[in-house]
């Protein structure tokens, strides 16, 4: 299985994991949750949740790949330079992939203002993360207020982009398990009916906090 398909699986149990443990528990405390089955679709994502865990544990690949990526790692450690130019050469490696990254976000960030789709928002989180990611990883070798004035407002959008997101995946998901079942199918329907309303103040503000840099 190559990185990119355990990437895939990766990705799937965690949509389940939010589901289980952040959206759903958000929705049973509301107190008309009972009278719309939401505690049964709860239980229902949480057996899948734990059966994708054991099919992921279980898989061949997973030891042989983290084997690879660990000796990689060593690898890079153990290869010599000289220290005072690697780090004047990292530094303007970090500078200019930064800057690379950050054109391709104001792309993206202006196609999510104009459209303001699920598509265009979505796009635009994914090409958020590698500049968060690349921000993260070269704050030691760059000036830290600079660095400061484009990691917050990208982390602070990040995070609101990502609960929209997670309201999306969650709406397909469960109507994936819920197509044979009308209990569970008037249990969506209320979900997304309190979810949706949250979608709106989550892209206005994800939206401003990027209007400061692009």
């Amino acid at each position: 299985m190559p990185f990119s398909e355990n990437a895939a699986v990766f990705s799937d149990l965690r949509d389940l994991d939010v589901m289980c443990d952040e959206v759903l528990p958000k929705i049973l405390l509301q107190s008309s949750a009972q009278d719309w089955s939401v505690p049964g679709l709860h239980q229902l994502i949480a057996a899948r949740r734990d059966q994708a865990r054991v099919t992921l544990v279980e898989h061949p690949a997973l030891n042989r790949q983290g084997y690879l990526i660990l000796s990689f790692i060593a690898e890079l450690q153990a290869l010599e330079c000289c220290e005072s130019k690697a780090s004047s050469s990292l530094a303007l490696f970090a500078f200019e992939r930064i800057d690379k990254l950050r054109k391709r976000c104001k792309k993206a960030y202006l196609a999510a203002l104009k459209h303001q789709n699920e598509a265009s928002l979505h796009a635009l989180r994914i090409r958020l993360k590698p500049l968060r990611y690349a921000l993260e990883f070269f704050m030691p070798v760059i000036p830290k207020k600079k660095a400061l004035q484009v990691y917050e407002p990208v982390v602070m959008s990040v995070r609101a982009l990502g609960q929209i997101n997670d309201h999306h995946v969650t709406e397909r998901v469960l109507k994936g398990l819920t197509v044979n079942d009308s209990q569970y199918q008037v249990a969506l329907a209320y979900i997304s009916g309190l979810q949706s309303a949250a979608l709106e103040p989550q892209k206005n503000a994800a939206l401003r906090e990027l209007g400061q840099l692009f």
